[in-house]
């Protein structure tokens, strides 16, 4: 990489470089899988090589491009802070576990500054940078997104946007994967109706069932947008609808249809494990944990 202009520019261009926009992160994982399995590799080392594959690929999400961005500016201002010269690329990668230090001094939440390090990983182009820094465990009773009422939220009259509402809380989908879904998407088998989700996250398709209780309003909402002579199910999705609390409230609902019963934290039946997998997969998650931490806990 050219080290010319500011810091920031300088991480800025390296950033760049590694936009995948549209590439398949689901794909170089299943490739660099079977390229491990295939040289022998086992375990924790498959999951190794699928992570290091990954790093290497690139940026696949614009979301992700611009947090990084954001990401990388605070931690050049943090640098120019300390006194640091501007061009000095190669000691201000030294300073990045302090960076990172400071971060846990002050108390920021575990999930910040994993994003922080995983920014400056990509922008140094080095998955190991600052590995030396033992970040704390992110606490489900710190996780805050969705689960509490934010000013933003008392500032939009839902009524006016109850399809969307609805059909949030009756497929559980992410806010873009709403914006690509059309009238085609939703069929019916096995006398139960179901979304396709064509480019979920990582470019996975999957099929996600319809809650049973609204049932009879996606068909109302399908018809409306059908007679109106239209393709897309929805063409405003406004910024304000907290379309992950929705999210969870399906994952929550979901496991209810799937095992008669509340999840309960902690439990290890196997049965239940079933059920939390199913809803991962709904939801369009490969690890479980995530489902069990962010949407059922």
């Amino acid at each position: 990489m050219a080290r010319s202009g500011s810091l920031f520019h300088q991480l800025l261009n390296s950033l760049k470089e590694q936009q995948a926009f549209g590439k398949s992160k689901y794909e170089v994982k299943i490739e660099a899988r079977q390229q491990a399995l295939k040289n022998g590799l086992h375990g924790k080392d498959v999951f190794n090589a699928m992570n290091n594959s990954v790093f290497n690929a690139g940026i696949f999400s614009v979301q992700t491009y611009a947090t990084y961005r954001a990401e990388i500016k605070k931690f050049a201002d943090w640098c120019k802070s300390k006194g640091l010269k501007n061009k000095d690329f190669d000691k201000s990668k030294e300073l990045v576990p302090a960076y990172l230090e400071e971060k846990i001094a002050k108390c920021q939440s575990a999930w910040t500054i994993k994003v922080a390090r995983a920014a400056l990983r990509k922008a140094y182009k080095d998955n190991e940078l600052a590995k030396e820094v033992k970040i704390p465990e992110r606490k489900i009773k710190e996780i805050s997104r969705s689960r509490v009422e934010r000013e933003h939220d008392k500032k939009i009259n839902l009524n006016n946007y109850k399809d969307v509402v609805d059909f949030c809380k009756a497929s559980g989908l992410r806010r873009r994967e709403l914006f690509s879904v059309a009238v085609k998407d939703i069929y019916e088998k096995d006398n139960r109706l179901y979304v396709h989700v064509r480019n979920g996250k990582g470019g996975k398709e999957r099929e996600v069932p319809i809650l049973r209780e609204f049932q009879e309003r996606v068909s109302e909402i399908v018809k409306k947008v059908r007679d109106k002579g239209k393709e897309r199910l929805f063409e405003r999705i406004p910024s304000r609808i907290d379309v992950h609390s929705y999210r969870r409230e399906y994952a929550k609902q979901r496991y209810r249809e799937i095992r008669g019963k509340e999840y309960k934290k902690g439990t290890r039946d196997k049965e239940d494990r079933k059920a939390v997998r199913e809803v991962s997969r709904n939801l369009g998650h490969n690890r479980e944990n995530v489902t069990v931490s962010h949407y059922l806990s």
